[in-house]
């Protein structure tokens, strides 16, 4: 996973891979990775993984966009053979994966916008949170935010972060839905 904190403006197509702009919600996509070497930290060897939970988004939220990223991560996860986790209990068994640098098939989280009163909208977040287990004992947790922002793309203006701004947010007329040149 990414270190820490991933931001996108909603309709931005470089990270929001969502139906179109105005939408309400950020579609992220991430890929699951394990046992990546890494030269920076000679002293990190990678081991056999037995098991990965994924902490958060929380099993028990009512909230859909998190029961559906659970869904998600949890396939992803279970796409490398290993035991599912849920409330450090087995939810879905599996092997030891002792394969080094592998990750796994894009997948796609939704972020949507949050409304507060008064109809305007406001950055939604979610958090991701995982932790794999491995043969030997230890614990390798990740946190990671995702953050999806109102963008202002669309509005005349262009503002900082944008290119150009044709006062829309459609492709094909030489400044796109995320206001970048075309």
């Amino acid at each position: 996973m990414p270190k820490n904190k991933l931001v996108c403006a909603e309709g931005d197509p470089r990270c929001d891979l969502g139906s179109g702009a105005n939408d309400g919600v950020c579609v992220f996509s991430l890929r699951l990775c394990l046992n990546q070497e890494d030269a920076r930290l000679p002293e990190c060897l990678p081991m056999g993984i037995e098991a990965i939970e994924i902490d958060r988004p929380l099993a028990t939220s009512a909230d859909p966009a998190d029961m559906a990223n659970l869904a998600a991560l949890e396939q992803a996860a279970a796409a490398f053979g290993v035991a599912i986790y849920r409330n450090g209990q087995v939810f879905q068994s599996g092997v030891v994966n002792s394969s080094r640098n592998v990750c796994g098939e894009p997948v796609q989280l939704a972020v949507p916008l949050r409304r507060v009163l008064g109809g305007r909208w406001v950055a939604g977040r979610k958090l991701l949170q995982l932790a794999a287990y491995t043969t030997s004992g230890q614990v390798d947790a990740d946190r990671l935010a995702l953050v999806c922002r109102p963008s202002t793309c669309g509005n005349g203006r262009r503002d900082a972060g944008e290119e150009c701004d044709d006062g829309n947010r459609v492709d094909g007329d030489s400044c796109d839905r995320g206001c970048r040149s075309e």
